[in-house]
């Protein structure tokens, strides 16, 4: 398949949003105990630089969608496009706002689509201008160091920004 051509079409449009997973605390453990003996790991370093990038991505995405109701084609960009899709107004021939790509003609319902992203942690909460900053950043970043301290920079501010959250419950929120 070319950079052109469009991923096969599903049966289940939903199914072709891939949300990225998570970064498991082990191998951000892993990877500051590499760091911390000296011997930093750069093929783990760049598994989590690049989860990391593509979950703030996802975040900001789905900020977009919620508060501009443009949303990433998902067959489009699997095929190298950046496809964005305004959702559509309710009508009382179509009730439900639809999200319908001109290009590679992928549909869903703006109600199926916010449904792929519930319970999966992707929301942008206080550290959105941390969420932008790297990932404007991380792309051109080149040395293992430079890396380095932006995965722990987008940690440590992501972790700041829960402190004072106050959307948070009380239980998970830190006084400053």
């Amino acid at each position: 398949m070319s950079a052109h051509e469009d991923p096969p079409a599903t049966a289940d449009p939903a199914a072709e949003i891939r949300w990225p997973k998570r970064v498991t605390k082990e191998r951000l453990r892993r990877l500051y105990l590499s760091e911390a003996a000296g011997l930093l790991d750069e093929e783990l370093l760049d598994e989590v630089g690049i989860t990391l990038y593509l979950r703030c991505q996802a975040i900001l995405d789905i900020e977009r969608a919620q508060s501009e109701g443009l949303v990433r084609c998902p067959r489009c960009q699997q095929a190298g496009r950046d496809t964005w899709l305004r959702r559509g107004h309710a009508s009382r021939e179509q009730p439900e706002p639809q999200l319908i790509c001109g290009i590679c003609g992928w549909a869903l319902s703006w109600r199926e689509y916010a449904a792929s992203y519930r319970r999966r942690q992707l929301n942008l909460g206080g550290a959105g201008a941390y969420f932008s900053a790297y990932v404007d950043a991380y792309p051109r970043l080149r040395s293992a160091r430079d890396k380095m301290l932006a995965v722990d920079r987008l940690i440590h501010a992501f972790h700041y920004s829960l402190r004072s959250d106050p959307t948070l419950p009380p239980a998970r929120r830190r006084s400053t």
